[in-house]
């Protein structure tokens, strides 16, 4: 899967790229199924930890899109952010799906995500971390067989 080195230098990683970006719609995907009670419209009280899922979402797609751009341009140091980020989105698995909500005129607490939502929200978790690692391990590869190249070709 390794390139031609001289032939990388005019070249950008675009298949790294493209992972990401596909972890990207896979983030959009999990986040619309953990999202359908509140767009549902059940009465929920939305806590501190849906707001926060919401802005580690955004966060995660806009430092998911840098992190492919500098992949794409065999930045070393970007693919290790990215693959922290790829083991953070599957641990995240642990944390929303399995929240639960207080509904808003009694105290009955119910899970916030149940039945195929859950699952399918797990499943693209997961998709969207295991794209990350493999474009960051991909890119990792690329990226030193690129500099040793140019290293080379230096000296």
């Amino acid at each position: 899967m390794l390139k031609d080195p001289a032939i990388m230098r005019y070249h950008k990683n675009s298949f790294s790229y493209i992972l990401c970006l596909l972890a990207i719609v896979f983030n959009i995907c999990y986040f619309a199924f953990a999202l359908e009670p509140i767009m549902e419209g059940l009465p929920v009280n939305i806590g501190m930890t849906i707001a926060l899922d919401v802005v580690i979402n955004i966060v995660f797609m806009l430092f998911t899109f840098l992190g492919g751009e500098k992949i794409k341009t065999y930045d070393i140091k970007w693919n290790f952010i990215v693959f922290v980020m790829g083991i953070a989105e599957i641990l995240r698995i642990f944390i929303v799906p399995n929240l639960e909500y207080v509904l808003v005129n009694s105290e009955e607490v119910v899970p916030f995500i149940t039945g195929i939502d859950k699952t399918l929200s797990i499943i693209f978790l997961i998709a969207a971390g295991a794209c990350l690692i493999v474009a960051s391990i991909i890119g990792y590869q690329r990226a030193v067989l690129l500099h040793k190249y140019l290293k080379e070709e230096a000296q």
